[in-house]
């Protein structure tokens, strides 16, 4: 028996790779989405055998990242160690697409820096489809009987089974349900302010106010130090101290009441709120202000780059995980056309409405 082997470039290894999941978008996403199903391959295949050896079924980070990096050094030299060149920044593909698998939701992390891999999951959306979970490529599609397509680590699927396609979930069942953001807001600011104190007419001097309503066309930040403001705030407000008298990383948020006394804006009722309530009140009060953010972009062939608001909360900013930094602009994100109707439906969640052009 003869073995004929031929040498190609890696441009050419590249270009195979490409067609054989479903096309190009290019080199971040294609290595993020070799990283991702060498990960998610790995996690599949442990779980198998320790269900057959009764071994442990968790893998750690290091055995992960090291095999990742050690591949697609094949393809790309320099991967394996350019982790230890952008360790203080991205930590290299390998550390990104770890990261991105656990904020979608295809992996766990279990604690110890063990990572377990979840169940398939199919969202639909658009009429189109979302495979969620550490299933490998390959067994992707056999399940699906068509060939998916992967960019970055998302990977989208056309049903041709109507048995498969009644197994989907909806983005409501993958997220979780939620009521309506307008709806959701004022329950919280009724729940809130039934448990407001009086605030003692302290001067506001020294705190920063969540205002979108306020904003010129020419600023963008919608927090306004309260010393800026020169006339009486209607409604109640998120507020938090300006970051020169606090931990930035600490600092509390408060839902109060303001009025103006003797010229300068005062807090007449205040109550603190917990962290974890105010990144979606953020977009609930911008929503009840009539200023909701929206989110617009550019397409160019099947991609599209979007300027994504900062600080989705969970479980929406899971759908961030479907894109990849844009090298033209760092406040942009990436995403393949196909996602755009799973983003769409998501930030509509957060009264954001998305327009492509």
């Amino acid at each position: 028996m003869t073995l004929m082997l031929t040498k190609i470039s890696s441009q050419n290894a590249h270009a195979v790779i490409a067609r054989e999941l479903g096309g190009s978008f290019g080199d971040i996403p294609l290595r993020r989405s070799l990283a991702a199903d060498h990960i998610r391959s790995a996690l599949y295949a442990n779980a198998a055998l320790a269900i057959e050896h009764n071994l442990l079924p968790a893998v750690h980070t290091s055995r992960l990242l090291t095999s990742v990096r050690k591949t697609l050094d094949l393809l790309w030299p320099g991967t394996a160690t350019e982790h230890l060149r952008d360790s203080a920044s991205t930590g290299g593909v390998a550390q990104q697409t770890l990261n991105c698998l656990n904020e979608l939701g295809d992996i766990v992390d279990t604690g110890g820096g063990y990572w377990l891999g979840t169940p398939l999951r199919l969202v639909r959306s658009g009429g189109g489809v979302l495979a969620i979970g550490a299933v490998p490529n390959a067994v992707l599609k056999t399940l699906v009987g068509t060939l998916p397509i992967y960019a970055g680590i998302s990977r989208f699927a056309e049903l041709r089974s109507k048995q498969l396609a009644e197994q989907t979930i909806s983005v409501s069942e993958w997220l979780g349900r939620l009521q309506e953001i307008r709806t959701w807001t004022k329950n919280l600011l009724d729940q809130h302010e039934q448990k407001m104190q009086s605030g003692n007419d302290i001067p506001a001097d020294q705190l920063e106010i969540f205002a979108p309503d306020l904003l010129t066309p020419s600023q963008r930040n919608p927090w306004i130090q309260a010393q800026a403001i020169n006339r009486p705030l209607a409604s109640i407000r998120l507020c938090r101290p300006i970051s020169t008298v606090t931990y930035a990383w600490a600092r509390p948020f408060f839902l109060s009441h303001f009025r103006i006394l003797a010229g300068e804006l005062v807090i007449s009722r205040s109550v603190r709120v917990e962290y974890s309530f105010t990144r979606r009140l953020r977009f609930g009060l911008s929503a009840l202000y009539g200023r909701s953010p929206s989110v617009s972009g550019t397409t160019s062939g099947e991609l599209v780059e979007l300027e994504m608001p900062l600080a989705l909360p969970d479980p929406e900013a899971r759908v961030t995980a479907l894109g990849w930094p844009a090298l033209s602009n760092p406040r942009c994100t990436v995403f393949p056309r196909l996602a755009i109707p799973f983003l769409t439906e998501v930030l509509g969640r957060l009264g954001v409405p998305v327009i492509v052009k």
